[in-house]
């Protein structure tokens, strides 16, 4: 049965997940072609030196694109699920209501989690060959508030969407707003090192807080 929903959830998002990975694949390579110019123009001591002296990562290009990620996914995902009364017919599966939220929200975790290590893995393997170490883990714990901000928008957009009630809508779209805004204080280089731990805890606790929307659905429908 698991399975089955799985399969529901990819026809759902298959479209909407290929546009999602060829821009989020593009933007990357973009990113890396733009270091490489650097490079190609003004050597590659130069691109050191402003990585250690200045508060320039050269990937800002990538910085808002998980966060639209996120959003389109969720509201693909789940959209449908409202305006095609479909979520009562889900949630009166055999199975478990708590099984059934978790499973389609572990669906679009594990997708945009193929994506984030399918750009970090690019990103890693391009740096490793250009900088040391040192700098790598300087660009990559610098951009990682980013991608967690994907994670978090993509589970704030699903609370929203399967609210019912327009109020509480607005209500969670305002902390929605306050809660995202968080991962973008600041564009300073691994400004958020010291706080990644927590901030991934809180970021998984955020892409299931949809399960109360879900909840309170299913209270209203029975």
């Amino acid at each position: 049965m698991i399975q089955g929903l799985l399969y529901k959830e990819w026809i759902k998002t298959r479209w909407a997940l290929l546009v999602l990975y060829i821009v989020g694949i593009a933007i990357t390579a973009y990113a890396l072609l733009t270091l490489q110019r650097v490079i190609t123009l003004r050597g590659a001591a130069h691109l050191w030196e402003i990585l250690l002296s200045k508060d320039v990562l050269f990937l800002n290009v990538l910085q808002y694109q998980p966060l639209f990620t996120g959003v389109i996914l969720a509201v693909t995902q789940f959209a449908p699920e409202m305006t095609q009364k479909r979520l009562k017919l889900t949630l009166h599966l055999p199975m478990g209501q708590g099984t059934i939220a978790l499973t389609m929200l572990t669906y679009g975790v594990g997708v945009l989690g193929l994506l984030c290590l399918t750009q970090h893995l690019m990103l890693a393997l391009y740096l490793r060959s250009i900088l040391a170490p040192e700098l790598v883990t300087h660009l990559l714990v610098s951009i990682a508030p980013w991608f967690m901000a994907g994670f978090t928008a993509y589970g704030l957009t699903a609370l929203v969407v399967l609210e019912s009630t327009w109020r509480r809508r607005v209500l969670y779209i305002l902390l929605s707003y306050a809660l995202v805004h968080f991962y973008f204080i600041s564009t300073t280089p691994r400004f958020y090192q010291g706080a990644l731990l927590p901030m991934g805890l809180v970021t998984l606790l955020l892409c299931y807080v949809s399960i109360l929307s879900i909840q309170r659905f299913k209270e209203g429908v029975q």
